[in-house]
């Protein structure tokens, strides 16, 4: 069995791009001509601070822990092995 198949069929790429807009997205409103456009923007990891991607991963991590019962390494081990 390989890893995608043990979550579900959900890849590495998959993961991010779902995390990222669970826990990175806003909605911003635009005014245009006189009409409002609720846009929904999503920030990229590689644009976060170190304090943003260690908050960004234990969101993460307290998310994964409430409804799947999974345990993730502290987040600065994460910030310091992507930089």
């Amino acid at each position: 069995m390989s890893e995608v198949d043990e979550f579900g069929g959900v890849d590495k790429d998959a993961a991010h791009e779902i995390l990222a807009r669970k826990f990175l997205s806003e909605v911003k409103t635009f005014n245009i001509g006189g009409k409002k456009f609720d846009v929904e923007i999503t920030r990229s990891t590689k644009d976060l601070s170190k304090s943003e991607f260690i908050q960004y991963i234990e969101d993460i991590s307290r998310w994964l822990f409430k409804f799947f019962g999974v345990t993730v390494p502290p987040a600065d081990s994460f910030y310091e092995s992507a930089v």
